[in-house]
């Protein structure tokens, strides 16, 4: 007995709590893998109400900029009134009733799931402009080269990126396969499920002509390098919204895949080779590209008037989008923050129409 007692005294205490080893917590870091409490908030409203305040808060908060002071009142008006009207049609229930109909609605009528891929401008674009619209979608990121997304959920091979997929039992959210911006953005609008990010205006119209002539060509030429390419694909996810739950052999397998792709399209895609880069070579060529980036990013902020917030004025226009999906799709790169820091700091124009982009696309980068 006497042993016993002794050897539990030597015995080192236990602690109250237990904390995850170091190793565990780098594993999570390195899959990208967000540790977030789940809410326990449920919603007392069915599926079709939700869907159908949504639509019209899509109708009336057109030409508000999220997180302004006339968005939230509209905002609140709108789900007010659907808190009400619940309200009126639970005072002819029962306690059990009341209580069956709190636990019922889980949002599981429909599911929206969004295939992008990272080497596609166009995938960022439309990702932001339904988060912008807070369209309720999830996001699975999918490989180029080995498509299995695309092929699981039975979308053809030939079909362009992103993919949007519906499967849903309610009326208010109708189903449908979609590929490519155009056809996605365009449905998702004609049954009001968000609203029209264009203005469709000649202002508009002449800056989608610039970004995609001075702004796309200058940004893909400078990722065309080995070096920078190497950067773009040296991250777990692309897409923030997208989970990782691969085992971590399919975990390391999909990082060989990152370094087979950033070899494979060095090797593969064309160079390019813009206007007066003919006798340049090496780094002359890149401080050329460089200096090409900071004169279009120049015109893109001049056109910003000075009392406006964005290029379409008091809300963003397709200009804005387009240009933010070029900058966010390579902004996890050292090459691409080092250009945006080279413009002077935070308080540049440039980056504080990025900062502000990025709160309204809900995407919370920071320098």
């Amino acid at each position: 007995m006497n042993k016993l007692i002794y050897s539990s005294l030597l015995m080192k205490p236990q602690p109250l709590t237990t904390f995850p080893q170091r190793s565990i917590l780098f594993m999570r870091r390195l899959q990208n893998k967000t540790v977030r409490k789940e809410s326990t908030n449920r919603h007392n409203y069915d599926e079709d109400t939700y869907l159908k305040a949504m639509k019209k808060f899509q109708r009336e908060a057109r030409g508000l900029v999220p997180g302004t002071n006339e968005y939230v009142m509209v905002r609140n008006k709108i789900y007010g009134e659907l808190r009400r009207d619940q309200v009126k049609d639970h005072m002819g229930k029962t306690v059990e009733e009341q209580m069956v109909g709190v636990q019922q609605p889980n949002f599981s009528s429909f599911y929206c799931l969004l295939v992008v891929v990272p080497e596609s401008t166009e995938c960022y674009e439309t990702l932001h402009v339904l988060k912008y619209f807070d369209f309720p979608v999830n996001v699975e990121e999918d490989n180029v080269l080995r498509p299995l997304v695309k092929k699981d959920m039975g979308f053809q091979k030939d079909d362009q990126y992103p993919l949007l997929l519906i499967d849903s039992s309610s009326e208010e959210m109708p189903q449908c396969e979609l590929t490519t911006q155009h056809q996605i953005l365009t449905y998702l609008q004609s049954v009001s499920l968000i609203g029209d990010h264009k203005t469709h205006s000649a202002w508009e119209a002449q800056g989608l002509d610039f970004v995609d002539r001075k702004v796309g060509p200058v940004i893909e030429a400078i990722f065309r390098d080995l070096r920078p390419m190497w950067q773009f694909y040296m991250t777990p996810k692309h897409f923030k919204k997208g989970n990782i739950t691969m085992e971590p052999g399919v975990f390391l397998r999909n990082y060989m895949w990152k370094v087979y792709k950033a070899f494979h399209f060095y090797i593969t895609l064309p160079k390019i080779t813009l206007e007066d880069e003919t006798d340049l070579k090496g780094k002359s060529l890149k401080r050329a590209r460089f200096q090409r980036f900071q004169e279009a990013m120049d015109t893109f902020v001049s056109r910003i008037v000075e009392d406006n917030q964005f290029h379409g004025g008091n809300r963003p226009d397709a200009v804005d989008f387009r240009v933010f999906a070029w900058i966010h799709r390579f902004y996890h790169t050292f090459t691409m923050k080092s250009l945006l820091l080279a413009r002077g700091g935070k308080d540049d124009k440039l980056l504080v129409w990025f900062d502000r982009m990025d709160r309204i696309t809900k995407n919370k980068q920071s320098l």
